[in-house]
């Protein structure tokens, strides 16, 4: 299971089935996300599983806007005006470190 940060705010749950996992941990896994109420989403194994890997183009154009003068409260606000509980760059600023390795981690893989 993998819980995007923050848990307390975030609702989606990661449910990682693996080339072994059989149908009954699957079972059980999404089972107790919707006991936590999360939502558990069924993803195999992979760099970044889905979340993550979307994060990435998310804040790739986070960086664009804010090469082109954008402030981090800006996007944050506007973010959080169309309707998602948590701007970008309030996500990333408690695990900068966590991000940073990711980027160096996409850079080493994909040639990003």
């Amino acid at each position: 299971m993998h819980f995007f940060a923050p848990a307390h705010v975030n609702r989606l749950v990661e449910c990682v089935k693996g080339s072994s996992t059989s149908l009954d941990t699957v079972a059980s896994v999404m089972d107790v996300t919707k006991r936590i109420r999360k939502l558990g989403v069924l993803v195999g194994n992979c760099f970044g599983f889905v979340g993550n890997r979307m994060f990435m183009v998310y804040m790739t154009e986070v960086l664009y806007m804010l090469e082109e003068g954008a402030s981090p409260r800006q996007i944050d606000d506007a973010v959080k005006e169309f309707g998602l509980p948590i701007g970008p760059l309030e996500v990333i600023c408690p695990f900068q470190s966590v991000f940073s390795l990711l980027l160096s981690s996409l850079d080493l893989i994909l040639g990003v």
